[in-house]
């Protein structure tokens, strides 16, 4: 992946373990270098199933390995510490136009969807793909973050912030890539 600096669209769809919650089988980390030490400046599209993250690996590749994404399918992640609402708005706020596929599926570690967090969705799988939607409609347009508890204002999004903020700023130090 080092030597790939033009690639514009990758596809990489990893089988997930046979269970009822489709756990991804690897880890970030046993297929890519660390996310210090490359960069992937011209890709553009992105369709990727079947990993699983920490929250910094996460962070590094979609704004640091992949700065100009621009369309983006993710199956089957899981995101093992933290949340995925911080990377919900920082598509919306610090990304170029970005087309995120509502078909998307984001996992926590037991087999959570990213969308059970909502007290409004809670517990109706029914409801994933219509709960995506709001996703990929906000980080589009703005709005209500699909993930702010009844309760609080809008203007709450900017909390997701804070930890994604100081994270790339300490990848970025660590970064042996220019």
């Amino acid at each position: 992946m080092r030597n790939l600096p033009t690639l514009e669209f990758l596809q990489l769809l990893i089988p997930v373990e046979d269970s009822q919650f489709g756990s991804p089988i690897y880890d970030f980390s046993q297929l890519f270098p660390p996310v210090t030490e490359w960069r992937l400046p011209q890709l553009h599209s992105l369709i990727l199933m079947g990993l699983s993250f920490s929250y910094r690996e996460l962070a590094g590749f979609f704004f640091l390995v992949i700065p100009q994404l621009e369309s983006v399918f993710l199956g089957d992640l899981l995101l093992k510490d933290g949340e995925w609402d911080d990377f919900v708005e920082w598509f919306r706020q610090h990304t170029a136009p970005l087309v995120f596929h509502p078909d998307s599926n984001l996992l926590y570690p037991e087999g959570r969807d990213y969308y059970w967090r909502s007290e409004e969705w809670s517990g109706d799988d029914g409801k994933s793909y219509e709960f995506m939607e709001l996703v990929a409609n906000y980080i589009v347009d703005g709005g209500r973050h699909p993930g702010l508890r009844n309760g609080e204002c809008n203007s709450d999004s900017v909390k997701y912030l804070t930890k994604m903020k100081a994270t790339i700023e300490e990848l970025r130090a660590a970064s042996t890539c220019e």
